[in-house]
């Protein structure tokens, strides 16, 4: 029995920590009384919604493909590319190569 394989793509929404660099102002007191607005650099670090290009690309049986199609549509890559994932461990354990998540377009590719 031949083996094949396919690759889920497209494009998906997720959150992804990045650095925020701002201004931030603040009222100070100087020694003479007068009240006077100062400015301090300030680095943080947040988490910020992004589009990106994921792919998972699974193998095996085409009935364990179809049933990884059905599941793969509720679920987004954990990593930008995850390749040569078994359909069938892919059905038994997705949490490991996958988390819970919506695609903005979704397309198969048969490779």
């Amino acid at each position: 029995m031949k083996s094949h394989a396919v690759a889920f793509y497209g494009t998906t929404r997720y959150k992804k920590k990045v650095t925020v660099t701002y201004k931030q102002r603040y009222w100070k007191k100087r020694s003479d009384g007068i009240k006077q607005r100062y400015h301090k650099k300030v680095t943080v670090k947040r988490f910020k919604y992004v589009k990106g290009g994921q792919r998972l690309t699974v193998y095996g049986s085409p009935e364990q493909i179809k049933q990884s199609k059905k599941l793969m549509e509720d679920w987004i890559p954990k990593k930008q590319y995850v390749d040569r994932v078994p359909a069938r461990l892919f059905l038994k354990h997705p949490e490991r190569f996958a988390r819970k998540g919506k695609w903005v377009d979704f397309k198969e590719d048969e490779t």
